[in-house]
């Protein structure tokens, strides 16, 4: 059966079907006739600086390229109550459904909202999201053998994973039903904090792993509170939102609408689209750009003629080439941003506008230095211009110096488009590989190898080495520089990225290249590589391949005394640790305030009136230090401490269940 198409600009197929749940959101949102920005693509306006919080360097939100990289700020461009999400070529493909749901959720606004009232609709927003992204969309969703079943990997990422996952939903496993189960109370018990919130009259979080909706909820509104208490802000909501975008009037209407979507995404009943349609999403994305300049305009009579474009983009959506117009002939007036600025809006608009080639260009230059001494500045942006409707038209999880290398080699290939290819592999490898930079070739057991994460092999037709000698060279104005031979040659430059953000980077032998390609669809044995001694010791060297397994170096009896006594000494601290707990904490259950995270895995733990209780043994505690001491040389016991001491010092504790309330944040 083929996979389902959605036909959603820049949201790629592949990412919308890789779980059932994501599968969901891409047909609702394709029914509401919902679409994704392009972040690199789309002009960022800076807002008015009355709009952003005072002494907040932590909300700053620069726009800059590192490495070909454009920083995305987390709660600034981030807007929940602007339907349309972003596609970030940097980020995972997970953030396509996400970014899609925060369309279908929506968010709450009334004239009357306080900030308490933003915080809890922040949290809202969010929810069903981040739901979504840690529960729902980990059922079916395939990953590597390494992570099956595991759940989302939080701040960690997996090459493999990615991979798997485009090949579509996986045959469903009990544990499928144990994640929409996980995902269910989690959203109930996030819930049940906002409705507590809203008992007491403050934000009161609940946490689940290492994330907390209410703090987000709460940095969120520190972050735009200035801007949707603007009188603009009133105005944009009062001509451009209504349920039919997802703007509910109350707090329990927004509770609501989470509630329906979860039903729709775990399997139950179907949840209603959104009806404003394509031509409503577009005006009214022009019309908050068309205000965030208004609002920055000390000319009266440009502010009124921009309030007037964006009432006719509320009388008639569908006719943006007006409001283009009106602002190109608004630009020939006022000092005001230029319209390849303003209608750069990351998606086709017609008329030649979408992109904002000059911050493509800007892209393009900070991970490609050989390409501007090539072309100079202005040749790349010519060439980036060419680019920008290609890229458009082909939305993917690619880094901008890969896209654009590919852009080359398609339209014409030759020198530059290897020099491209050389440079994004430097400038955007895979993660190193964590085995080879621990372990390495040290103790190896058996003969299979594979190739080490983080290695790429590059064809090209050029020496690379002299084309950019020769294009310093001439840069420079060094004597003799335009007469310097660059020979045209076919090779393989192999780039491996290391731990601590090396990279090394040598030519290698046809054999070494034919290896590094088998070795692409899994482990080899060693001596069916067809390498020399040479050959393979090179690879090695440079982290390009790395054993399958190593020695454990453990065996039974290898070091008896140690072992015995080690073992001797734990069974006399455990019971040592049992007489202390029985001594100074009588049985009964722990206060709520003292549950906090647990530490590393721990030895079986002591037990306290019939509750296991978690121990955390590195580093230890002064009583357990103590006892340690006194077991090894045979001395007495110290004293327990008492209960208090015990709380403070001794244990971090955790019972078995997590707590009613756990909390979760994507973002």
């Amino acid at each position: 059966m083929p996979a389902p198409r959605y036909r959603i600009t820049n949201a790629p197929d592949l990412e919308l079907n890789r779980s059932p749940a994501a599968q969901v959101v891409g047909a609702l949102a394709a029914r509401s006739e919902l679409f994704l920005t392009h972040f690199e693509h789309r002009h960022h306006l800076a807002p008015p600086s009355y709009w952003l919080p005072e002494d907040r360097p932590d909300l700053d939100g620069e726009v800059r390229w590192t490495r070909g990289a454009l920083k995305e700020n987390k709660f600034l461009h981030f807007r929940y109550d602007q339907p349309l999400g972003s596609l970030h070529p940097g980020h995972l493909a997970k953030w396509t459904a996400h970014e899609l749901c925060h369309g279908l959720v929506g968010f709450a606004w009334n004239p009357s909202m306080t900030p308490f009232a933003h915080t809890l609709v922040a949290r809202l927003a969010e929810l069903l999201p981040v739901t979504l992204w840690y529960f729902y969309d980990e059922a079916r969703l395939r990953r590597c053998p390494l992570h099956h079943l595991q759940g989302a990997l939080f701040q960690d990422h997996c090459v493999y994973c990615e991979r798997l996952a485009e090949q579509g939903p996986r045959l469903a496993e009990r544990e499928d039903a144990e994640w929409v189960e996980r995902g269910v109370k989690f959203l109930r018990a996030e819930l049940a904090a906002v409705a507590r919130s809203r008992r007491y009259r403050r934000p009161l979080p609940h946490r689940y792993a290492t994330l907390d909706l209410n703090s987000d909820a709460m940095a969120f509104t520190a972050q735009n509170l200035r801007r949707m208490d603007d009188p603009y802000f009133r105005y944009f909501c009062e001509r451009f939102h209504g349920p039919h975008t997802g703007m509910w009037s109350d707090l329990d209407a927004l509770e609501g609408r989470v509630l329906g979507l979860s039903e729709a995404l775990t399997g139950g009943m179907p949840a209603p689209p959104l009806t404003a349609g394509r031509a409503r999403w577009v005006a009214q994305d022009l019309a908050w750009r068309l205000l965030t300049v208004a609002a920055q305009c000390e000319d009266r009579e440009a502010t009124d003629a921009l309030e007037r474009l964006v009432e006719g983009l509320a009388a008639a959506p569908e006719d943006v080439a007006a409001a283009v117009r009106g602002y190109e002939a608004l630009f020939e007036e006022f000092f005001i941003p230029t319209p390849a600025q303003v209608f750069a809006v990351g998606y086709d608009l017609g008329g030649g506008y979408g992109s904002d080639a000059e911050q493509l260009t800007e892209g393009v230059l900070s991970a490609c230095p050989g390409l501007e001494l090539a072309l100079g500045r202005e040749g790349v942006a010519e060439q980036v211009r060419a680019f920008a409707a290609w890229d458009l038209a082909r939305p993917r999880r690619l880094s901008l110096a890969r896209r654009f290398a590919r852009f080359l080699a398609e339209t014409g290939g030759g020198p530059l488009s290897d020099l491209a290819a050389y440079e994004a592999a430097v400038a955007d490898p895979e993660p190193p590989d964590p085995w080879a930079a621990c372990l390495a070739w040290r103790d190896v057991e058996g003969d299979l190898v594979r190739r080490a994460q983080g290695v790429e092999v590059v064809r090209v037709g050029v020496d690379i080495d002299r084309m950019l000698e020769a294009l310093k060279a001439q840069a420079e104005g060094a004597e003799g520089a335009e007469d310097l031979d660059v020979p045209e040659r076919s090779y393989d430059l192999l780039v491996v990225h290391r731990a601590g953000g090396l990279r090394h980077i040598a030519e290698l032998t046809p054999s070494a290249a034919r290896a590094l390609a088998q070795l692409q669809d899994g482990p080899i044995e060693e001596a069916l590589l067809g390498l020399t001694a040479e050959e393979m010791g090179l690879l090695k060297d440079l982290g390009a391949l790395t054993p399958c397994s190593w020695r454990e170096g453990m065996a039974a009896g290898a070091a008896p005394r140690a072992e015995s006594w080690a073992d001797s000494l734990d069974a006399d601290l455990d019971a040592g640790l049992d007489a202390g707990l029985d001594a100074g904490l009588d049985a009964g259950p722990l206060p709520d305030a003292l549950w906090i995270e647990p530490g590393p895995p721990a030895p079986p733990p002591p037990r306290l009136g019939g509750e296991p209780l978690n121990v955390a043994r590195a580093p230890l505690n002064a009583f357990e230090a103590a006892l340690r001491r006194s077991l090894a040389r045979g001395e007495e016991a110290p004293p327990a401490p008492d209960a208090a001491s015990q709380y403070e010092d001794l244990f971090v504790f955790r019972g078995l269940g997590a707590p009613e309330d756990d909390d979760d944040d994507a973002r």
